[in-house]
């Protein structure tokens, strides 16, 4: 590279940032001349009180909080399509019998009166817990909307009956399969739901200041989320993934695999819009 750029990367517990752990992991971003340091947050309001804050220099960002952040007036530009499904996805606890029901709509209304599980109130999860609700013909506030944070904790409050379901991210999934605590009766990342809800849901975002100020960052950055997802996507790679998942992202040794399997379709392996 010409030009050694320095950022701040957000990464948080999820495995919607492998490419951004490979990158750093296999070399993508020294080579693309991006020198990265990883700056962990929990959640959407965390991480855009720190993209304002100019502690992080770029973030993946869902459409929900991006917005949130103009209409705060911080002005973001996304610059590449880093997952090309949904982030967020429904999960009812093991323990609620929708009667074999797996209509969105008919699951939703099934649903009314719940308690719902979200990452943080007034942010992402909860504006996809609502949209749900009210696209199925449900009054959004005829349910309760009860933070309970990251995949582990929220696991726990579905586990010992706080929640009755939750908007929530990978590994709950995962993690609530395995040990049957909670099932998906549909799959917003697999396009079950209302269009309102369906878009692509990680983007790569920077200030509108810095990307208009250093175009090669960009495209270094750009380019190193591509070559990442491409070796992930490359089933000769499988095992190196798995060791950076387990090793530097910290995932559980069991749970990595089949981790890996239920998300690796999703990442978008050029990071062009889905304009659609």
């Amino acid at each position: 590279p010409a030009e050694i750029f320095d950022m701040n990367v957000a990464v948080s517990p999820t495995v919607t940032v492998l490419p951004q752990y490979v990158a750093m992991a296999e070399g993508f971003f020294e080579a693309r001349g991006i020198n990265a340091t990883f700056v962990g947050v929990a959640n959407g309001p965390e991480l855009g009180a720190a993209m304002i804050s100019g502690d992080i220099t770029t973030a993946g960002n869902i459409p929900n909080n991006q917005i949130g952040l103009i209409n705060a007036g911080f002005d973001v530009v996304a610059v590449h399509e880093i997952v090309s499904s949904q982030f967020f996805d429904i999960l009812v606890g093991s323990n609620i019998d929708l009667g074999g029901e797996t209509d969105w709509v008919a699951v939703m209304n099934a649903l009314k009166g719940s308690n719902v599980g979200v990452v943080a109130n007034g942010a992402a999860a909860e504006d996809i817990a609502r949209s749900l609700f009210e696209e199925a013909g449900v009054d959004p506030d005829a349910q309760t909307y009860i933070a309970t944070g990251l995949p582990d904790t929220t696991l726990a409050a579905l586990s010992n009956g706080e929640i009755d379901i939750a908007i929530t991210f990978d590994p709950a999934f995962v993690i609530a399969e395995a040990q049957g605590i909670g099932y998906q009766p549909f799959s917003l990342r697999d396009g079950e739901g209302p269009a309102a809800v369906l878009w692509p849901s990680l983007l790569a975002t920077f200030s509108r200041e810095y990307a208009e100020k250093n175009p090669a960052a960009i495209k270094g950055y750009s380019d190193a989320i591509a070559d990442a997802v491409q070796f992930i996507q490359n089933p000769a790679n499988r095992d190196r993934v798995l060791e950076i998942m387990i090793e530097d992202m910290q995932f559980n040794a069991d749970l990595a695999a089949p981790m890996l399997d239920a998300n690796i379709g999703y990442f978008n392996p050029t990071g062009e819009f889905n304009v659609e």
